[in-house]
């Protein structure tokens, strides 16, 4: 996953290293030399996340925090401190002033990049929840009915399930986050472990990276495999000589980690970093469902109809236009529908709608648009990706339509499958307007079409044509 990172250090030599790193990871970044510098840059073109040094000579990285949470076009933004600092009271301060993060120099390579990536997740939930915000204000919607940002007061409460054997360590735990009225759980037993979690009454998981001389990466593994738990949040607790495993467990899906000893202010971070997470999926949730009742969905299959499927792009082009950034669109055609309605009835072709509307749905991510356009056509937008993310995402939904058996009304089975025009909002330097995406990505469908059916074809619009390759 790919971001923009603003980093803010007085020494031109911290900001090579640091840009450095990021770069090899494909991160696009930007840096500024001080405090006010960096809010220069922030209010010209907003980060995805911001790494910010303590110690600087014109205005610290306290300040520099403070100023940004206060102000509501940028409060949203994470703040990571990177201090060579270590005392309590440092942290203490930093959470004060509204940072999202910290991290100690020299920066470790594996902390730095699991840190930015949980905390550029969370911006896109962010910013997804905004787009929706200015779509359905673009359509008329009053402010009062709209989905409104939470606050840090509202991250509390978050049901954890917590895989600990040791009794000192859970006593620790259960004091370190007394304050933020977590409801926690105790398990000493692999096996009840799981089995709670498949019941879906906890929020998030907390484990350790050994547990009773064993490495817990498969059960990790198990937990992303399974339906119930895909999406979980998933906290590990390992020991420093321990980094080479760590590695493994964030390829495999572990959202975060701490270090032993715990220090509670980090455990309260980590932890809240990821309760933000979940609050704001749950408000996207409820975002999509206030928008459903506002008379902007297919009355048929229940998705986003074309109406609010024109105001969303619009808002999310108009953020691109401000903050940089692209998104992808797919135009989704099903493949000989027309014979399905001759040969089985209208009702059998309702019921594919239906069908692929919904497997559309639940194999993309939370903050992507799934629209249908009419008749059988569909649309699904990918924010804040690259032409190789909606590659994947295009090919992961025609193949799972491919290979579902649909169920006809007279009994038996049908297969059918689909053909994807996809292209992009931003080619070089050139951003591209709704009308010539849905151009572009016409012609690429037509193509798919003509060239046999069932796969995906890339569409790049220049100007006011579309060219399909």
């Amino acid at each position: 996953m790919t971001g923009r990172i603003l980093i803010v250090d007085d020494r031109v030599a911290n900001l090579g290293v640091l840009e450095a790193k990021l770069v090899s990871e494909y991160f696009d970044v930007t840096t500024a030399t001080s405090g006010q510098k960096a809010l220069d840059l922030v209010n010209q073109q907003p980060p995805d996340i911001i790494l910010l040094d303590v110690m600087m000579p014109d205005m610290d990285g306290y300040k520099v925090c403070e100023i940004l949470k206060k102000n509501p076009q940028t409060a949203h933004i994470p703040v990571i401190m990177v201090t060579a600092l270590g005392d309590i009271k440092d942290r203490i301060r930093g959470l004060q002033a509204g940072a999202d993060e910290f991290l100690t120099k020299p920066v470790n390579d594996l902390q730095l990049f699991s840190r930015v990536r949980s905390l550029i997740r969370l911006k896109v939930l962010m910013d997804s929840l905004k787009v929706q915000r200015m779509a359905s204000s673009g359509l008329g919607i009053p402010e009062e009915q709209l989905v409104a940002f939470p606050t840090d007061d509202q991250v509390h409460g978050v049901r954890i399930a917590c895989l600990i054997e040791d009794d000192l360590l859970r006593e620790k735990i259960e004091t370190f986050l007394k304050a933020d009225k977590h409801n926690l759980s105790f398990f000493s037993r692999v096996e009840s472990f799981v089995q709670v979690l498949d019941t879906r009454k906890y929020d998030m998981a907390l484990l350790p990276l050994t547990f009773r001389g064993e490495e817990t990466l498969r059960l990790c593994s198990q937990v992303r495999s399974r339906q119930a738990t895909r999406h979980l949040p998933i906290v590990m607790i390992a020991q420093e000589s321990q980094e080479k495993a760590l590695a493994k467990a964030l390829d495999i899906g572990v959202n975060d980690y701490l270090v032993e000893p715990i220090e509670p202010n980090e455990l309260r971070l980590r932890i809240r970093t990821q309760a933000k997470r979940l609050l704001y999926q749950k408000l996207l949730r409820l975002s999509h469902e206030k928008s459903m009742d506002l008379s902007l969905t297919d009355e048929l299959t229940k998705l986003y109809n074309r109406r609010y499927f024109n105001a969303h792009l619009d808002a999310l082009l108009q953020m691109e236009s401000k903050q940089g950034g692209a998104s992808c669109l797919m135009v989704i055609d099903i493949d000989h529908f027309k014979s399905i309605n001759d040969t089985f009835g209208h009702d059998q072709g309702d019921k594919v709608l239906v069908e692929v509307a919904r497997l559309l749905q639940t194999n993309t991510r939370d903050s992507d648009l799934v629209a249908r356009l009419g008749g059988e056509e569909f649309v699904v937008v990918v924010d804040n990706a690259t032409l190789g993310t909606g590659l994947r995402i295009a090919e992961r939904l025609r193949r799972t339509v491919e290979n579902k058996s649909f169920p006809l009304i007279q009994g038996g089975t049908m297969n059918l499958s689909i053909s994807i025009g996809i292209t992009v909002s931003l080619v070089g330097n050139t951003t591209f307007t709704r009308d010539q995406m849905l151009k572009a990505a016409d012609i690429a469908l037509y193509q798919a079409k003509h060239a046999g059916r069932n796969r995906t074809v890339v569409g790049y619009s220049e100007s006011e044509k579309a060219v399909a390759v």
